[in-house]
């Protein structure tokens, strides 16, 4: 019953919806310059990342939209690179675009949906995410990730800022727990 799908790469426009245009100008211009990365030296890349960065961002933002069109019922986009750790004008973690964070804006600007639930689990805590959406009470997110760990955020503590207070769940977890946990 999977279907699959083919995606256009996502517009500058569109990504410009979570990430600044000169964050994305820059990003995509040293790579097409010869950097070997951008911002830190985890957030690594060469000739082809300005494309493979748009194809995973469009790949999300296509099944966002035929899943609100009803198309689909639900939808799983495995891309790389990932996104949860791009910060909206920061590349790091591996992470250039913030997927999801993309979804759920364009989501919003559907017009169909008004509030978004994030559920991010991953070794890894999501800063970026936390950190696009920590103000904003529109947008809950809940991330559960191993801790102490990259990136270092996280805490339990960490709830939101703002109007956006109480919207942020941090679960972080000890390495190993499993299931029962």
């Amino acid at each position: 019953d999977l279907v699959h799908a083919e995606a256009e790469p996502a517009a500058l426009e569109a990504l410009g919806r979570v990430h600044g245009p000169a964050y994305l100008a820059r990003m995509e211009r040293a790579f097409l310059e010869g950097a070997a990365f951008v911002d830190s030296p985890d957030a690594n890349g060469c000739a082809a990342t300005p494309l493979a960065v748009r194809a995973a961002s469009g790949a999300v933002l296509e099944a966002t939209a035929r899943v609100l069109a009803g198309d689909l019922e639900a939808a799983f986009a495995a891309v790389r690179p990932p996104g949860h750790h791009a910060e909206a004008g920061l590349a790091m973690g591996f992470c250039f675009t913030n997927h999801v964070a993309l979804a759920a804006r364009a989501a919003q600007d559907s017009g169909l949906v008004e509030r978004v639930a994030i559920v991010d689990f991953d070794v890894h805590h999501g800063n970026g995410t936390q950190h696009l959406f920590e103000r904003d009470p529109s947008v809950f997110y809940a991330s559960l990730h191993q801790a102490p760990h990259y990136p270092g955020t996280g805490a339990a503590s960490e709830r939101g800022r703002g109007d956006g207070e109480g919207a942020t769940l941090n679960c972080p977890l000890a390495a190993g727990t499993g299931d029962a946990e």
